[in-house]
């Protein structure tokens, strides 16, 4: 992988080159712990990085060990969580093909501000010193995902949807180029997950974990104290409630654009939401941004 895109999201690191990808592994890190010898100890010894001299864990690992939970807070690409997971990213991408990328891009969400965008260059500068590198609006990812099966989107305006685990970012992209002033992020699957949380307090005891939630808003089954419990219909007004934010953050951009001609869609929360909108959703499942990505970083 001379070229790569790396999408470092809030519930997975996606690592993609021009004909390959890195399989996903969570986007959690916390310092490492004793692990006792034998195959376990050799599994956390793959999953640990270093960060300022410190060893920490990350992905099934930090999970696992460190019970280390989603990173859904801002600021989270300043944080030694990130510059784990970056180091981390960095070294699988390096494992799978032998060699260090050479050009890389990675992304920031929609409503990174220059200093954001700063520390997250900073951070990939110090790490990966000899490759060229770029900053994306993890929007812009997607886009050019989609127009390699339909390149008619850079000549159209286009509404981008990143519908991610922290954040929903939008973005106007006018013949390929980002509008200036269009940039929207809104809440993403955090939002049902707590929504779907605060329906379901009086309901249970105790408190299920955010990946259990998550997985409940797509199947409606949610394992907890030993019991399996039917949420399908908290889910539902969980979700609901998601889409209801998103569509009007989309309303808001086609009454600033009216001549806006397709929408957009990609990011792991895409397929749970009824928009009851024509859209188009970009290939790539959950790897879409991070394939964009790739492709961006094979003309630096």
């Amino acid at each position: 992988m001379t070229a790569v895109g790396i999408d470092i999201g809030r519930s997975g690191v996606k690592i993609a080159g021009p004909r390959a990808r890195v399989p996903i592994f969570p986007a959690l890190a916390c310092p490492a712990v004793a692990v006792e010898p034998g195959p376990e100890r050799q599994r956390a010894e793959h999953d640990t990085v270093q960060v300022d001299g410190q060893a920490w864990f990350v992905g099934e690992s930090a999970q696992i060990h460190g019970g280390a939970t989603n990173s859904t807070y801002a600021g989270f690409e300043a944080s030694p969580q990130y510059v784990a997971l970056a180091e981390a990213a960095l070294r699988r991408a390096t494992e799978a093909d032998g060699v260090a990328p050479k050009r890389i891009v990675v992304g920031v969400p929609s409503e990174a501000g220059h200093t954001e965008r700063a520390r997250v260059e900073s951070t990939w500068r110090r790490i990966a010193p000899h490759a060229a590198l770029r900053v994306v609006a993890q929007p812009a990812g997607a886009l050019i995902a989609a127009a390699s099966d339909h390149p008619r989107l850079l000549e159209e305006t286009v509404i981008v949807a990143d519908v991610g685990q922290y954040s929903s970012d939008l973005v106007i992209s006018a013949q390929g180029r980002p509008m200036a002033g269009s940039f929207v992020s809104l809440p993403g699957v955090r939002f049902a997950v707590q929504h779907l949380a605060a329906a379901l307090r009086e309901r249970l005891v105790g408190s299920p974990t955010h990946d259990a939630l998550e997985r409940a808003l797509r199947d409606g089954r949610l394992p907890h104290l030993l019991k399996v419990h039917d949420v399908h219909d908290e889910a539902k007004a969980a979700v609901a409630a998601m889409t209801a934010l998103i569509r009007a953050g989309i309303q808001r951009l086609m009454t600033a654009r009216q001549d806006v001609q397709v929408l957009l869609l990609a990011g792991g929360g895409a397929p749970l939401l009824d928009l009851d909108l024509p859209s188009l959703t970009a290939p790539g499942g959950r790897y879409a941004v991070a394939n964009g990505f790739a492709m961006i970083a094979q003309d630096l």
